[in-house]
């Protein structure tokens, strides 16, 4: 086998390689596609529960209550997002939480930040999202993450 042979093998590996990775990238976008509606609506009652629970439990501490407010929606979710405020003033901080599924992110944004939590499909199919160095795999653990932002920044 000649220099040149090796070289065609090698390109024709690196195209079948380059097809495989899109052909897995296209799987997982449809993989979120079709998980994230679901994981939405479960977040958006999480949310409305753990702030009426703060509420409920804590009434006399105003700096644990957290006040959610539903933005229109403009896409394909029933939902277009929702904003979180910390009733505790001051600071009076107000957190926007608006899905971007075409991105496959959530865009988080309020007083100085403009972040995404990105969206990703672990090894297992589970819908994985990544928020200030962790993960999240369920709309619990989520939702105590944006509380917990909303009222202390961290």
């Amino acid at each position: 086998m000649s220099w040149i042979d090796d070289l065609a093998n090698t390109e024709k590996d690196k195209k079948h390689s380059e097809a495989k990775r899109a052909e897995i990238r296209l799987r997982k976008h449809e993989l979120i596609q079709e998980r994230f509606p679901m994981f939405w609506k479960e977040l958006t009652k999480q949310v409305d529960k753990d702030c009426s629970e703060l509420k409920e439990k804590l009434p006399n501490c105003i700096d644990h209550h957290i006040r959610k407010d539903d933005l229109p929606s403009g896409g394909l979710l029933p939902s277009g997002g929702f904003t979180l405020t910390c009733e505790a003033a001051p600071p009076l901080r107000t957190l926007s939480v608006q899905p971007n599924i075409e991105a496959e992110c959530i865009d988080v944004s309020g007083g100085h930040i403009n972040q995404r939590i990105e969206m990703l499909i672990a090894g297992d199919n589970t819908l994985v999202f990544t928020w200030q160095g962790k993960n999240y795999t369920t709309p619990e653990e989520l939702s105590q993450a944006l509380i917990r932002y909303c009222r202390t920044g961290k």
